[in-house]
C-alpha cells in the first residue's frame, strides 16, 4: 500500500487535472445540459477513478495510524488478548483471520443430534477445520497461556479486526461521537445555554445566579442487521473458506446501512420525507438522521436552507449557510461538509476549497475527508441521494437534484449498544442455515429544537 506521503501527491496531480478540466467546462459549456453531459462524463473517466482509489489510500493509512497499533514481536495473557489487539504483527493479523475464520465456521455448522437433543461441542467442530491447527500453534507462540502447556481454545466471538473494517467502511458516521451507556432506554441531561459573569454592584449584597436551561435527551435503540441464508451442503465443504467472502458482504452491508440511516433517517414522522422510503424494515427507519433535522416533522425546515437553483454549489452560497448556523458555525474544527461525489467534485474547482494534497499528512485529517472549503472537512458519502426535488426531498416527480448539509458535528451522539454479534439458526427440514450479524443504534442531536446545527444547501443540479 502506498505511504499517505505519496498518496497525497498522487491525490494533489489527479485533483488539479480535474480541477482544469472543469474550469474548460464552465468556460466552453453553452447551457445547463451541455455543462451536465460533460460533467456526467467526466465522473466515469479515468481520471475520477484514480482520484477515489488514492482517497481509499489515504483512508485506510489515516484510519489504521488512528489506533496506535501495539508492536511486533510482544507476547499476550491470553487468546482473547490477541483477538482484542489492534497490531502491525503479521502474526496477530493471521491469528485474527483464522480465529475469525473458524468462529464463523463453528457458528454455521454447529448442529443438534435429534436423538440425545445436545448440540455438538464447538471444539469438535472446529477440529474437523484445517485451519484450527496453525491457529493452536499461533496461540502458543503469541500467549503466556497456551505456551507449553497443550491447552485447546476455541473462540467464542470476533476479532476487533471485524468492527475495525466496518467502521473503516463508514464515512460520514465515522466523525461523529458514539457511545454505550449501557441501558435501553437512557436519558442523557445536557445543559442549554451558558452561565453568565456578572458584576458585583455591592459587597454586601446578594449574588445572582444564572438561570440554565435543562433538557432531557431520551435515546432508544432499534436493532440493524444483515440476513443471509446458506445451505448445509455449501457450509459443510466451504465454512471456514467462505467467511472472507462473507466478512466483506457483511462489513459493506452494515456500513452502507448505517450510513444511510444516520444522513436519510426518519423514525419518528408518520411518513417518510422521502415519498420512496414506505417498508416498514427499511434502513432509513433506524434514527432520526441528518436530513430529518431540516424536513422533518416540526424541525427546522427550510429556513435552514439556502437554494442553488439548479446549479452548482458556489463559495458565496456556502457562506450563506455557514452564516444560517450562528454560534455553531464557527469553528471549523467541529464541523462537517458532508456531500455526494458529484457534489465534491464541483467543489473542487473553487479557489476557496483545498484538497488534502495541499495542507498535507502532519495535518489533523478526519475519516474520510478529501478536503477543505474555509477550514471545514469536506466529507463525500456515497449514500446521497441524488434524486431529490428543488425543496432537498424525494418526491418522485422531479428526481434531478441533489442536496449537503454543512454539520456541527459535536452536536450529535450515536448511541451504540452493545457489540456486533453474529447469530446463526437452521431449519432442519429444508438444511437451510439463517445467519444474522445485528447490532443496536441510535442517533440524537442535543441542542434545543430551533438552533441550526444543521444547514443545507438544496436544490443542487445533479
Amino acid at each position: 500500500m502506498p505511504t499517505v506521503n505519496e498518496s497525497l501527491k498522487k491525490f494533489g496531480e489527479t485533483a488539479d487535472q480535474i480541477k482544469t478540466y472543469l474550469g474548460e467546462i464552465k468556460e466552453k459549456s453553452q447551457n445547463i445540459a451541455d455543462e451536465r453531459e460533460k460533467f456526467d462524463n467526466l465522473l466515469k473517466s479515468e481520471e475520477v477513478q484514480k482520484l477515489l482509489q488514492v482517497a481509499e489510500d489515504l483512508k485506510e493509512g489515516q484510519f489504521k495510524s488512528a489506533f496506535q497499533p501495539a508492536p511486533a514481536g510482544i507476547q499476550y495473557k491470553d487468546a482473547n488478548a490477541v483477538l482484542r489487539a489492534r497490531s502491525e504483527d503479521e502474526r496477530v493479523k493471521r491469528f485474527q483471520e483464522l480465529s475469525d475464520g473458524v468462529y464463523y465456521a463453528i457458528n454455521s455448522i454447529q448442529k443438534k443430534n435429534l436423538q440425545t437433543g445436545r448440540q455438538e461441542e464447538p471444539l469438535a467442530i472446529a477440529k474437523r477445520l484445517s485451519a484450527f491447527s496453525e491457529l493452536e500453534s499461533l496461540q502458543k507462540t503469541l500467549t503466556t497461556d497456551g505456551a507449553g502447556t497443550g491447552a485447546e481454545w476455541v473462540p467464542t466471538g470476533f476479532s476487533a479486526s471485524v468492527e475495525d473494517d466496518i467502521r473503516h467502511d463508514l464515512q460520514l458516521a465515522a466523525n461523529f461521537i458514539s457511545f454505550d451507556p449501557g441501558s435501553n432506554p437512557f436519558n442523557l441531561f445536557v445543559k442549554h445555554g451558558t452561565s453568565k459573569a456578572k458584576k458585583r454592584t455591592s459587597e454586601t449584597g446578594p449574588m445572582i445566579g444564572s438561570n440554565l436551561k435543562t433538557a432531557k435527551i431520551q435515546f432508544d435503540v432499534e436493532e440493524m442487521y444483515v440476513f443471509t441464508s446458506i445451505s448445509d451442503t455449501e457450509l459443510e465443504d466451504a465454512a471456514f473458506e467462505m467467511f472472507p467472502v462473507m466478512r466483506e458482504d457483511m462489513n459493506r452491508a452494515f456500513a452502507e446501512g448505517f450510513e444511510t440511516a444516520l444522513l436519510n433517517g426518519n423514525k419518528s414522522d408518520g411518513s417518510h420525507h422521502d415519498s420512496e422510503v414506505v417498508d416498514p424494515d427499511d434502513a432509513r427507519k433506524l434514527v432520526d438522521g441528518i436530513r430529518h433535522r431540516v424536513h422533518g416533522s416540526g424541525q427546522l425546515g427550510l429556513s435552514a436552507t439556502v437554494d442553488m437553483g439548479n446549479a452548482a454549489p458556489t463559495a458565496a452560497k456556502f457562506r450563506e449557510i455557514r452564516a444560517l448556523m450562528g454560534k455553531y458555525g464557527i469553528k471549523p474544527s467541529e464541523m462537517i461538509f458532508a456531500c455526494p461525489l458529484s457534489v465534491y467534485l464541483m467543489l473542487i474547482a473553487l479557489d476557496e476549497v483545498h484538497t488534502i494534497d495541499k495542507y498535507g499528512a502532519s495535518a489533523t485529517i478526519l475519516h474520510g475527508e478529501l478536503g477543505k472549503i474555509y477550514g471545514i472537512p469536506i466529507v463525500p458519502s456515497g449514500e446521497y441521494p441524488t434524486n431529490l426535488n428543488a425543496n432537498g426531498v424525494h418526491d418522485g416527480v422531479t428526481t434531478d437534484r441533489t442536496s449537503s448539509q454543512l454539520i456541527n458535528r459535536r452536536t450529535w451522539l450515536i448511541d451504540h449498544r452493545g457489540p456486533i454479534r453474529f447469530e446463526q439458526d437452521k431449519t432442519i427440514t429444508t438444511g437451510i442455515h439463517d445467519l444474522v450479524v445485528k447490532s443496536r443504534y441510535d442517533f440524537k442531536h442535543k441542542v434545543p429544537a430551533n438552533s441550526v446545527n444543521v444547514a443545507e444547501l438544496r436544490n443542487i443540479a445533479a
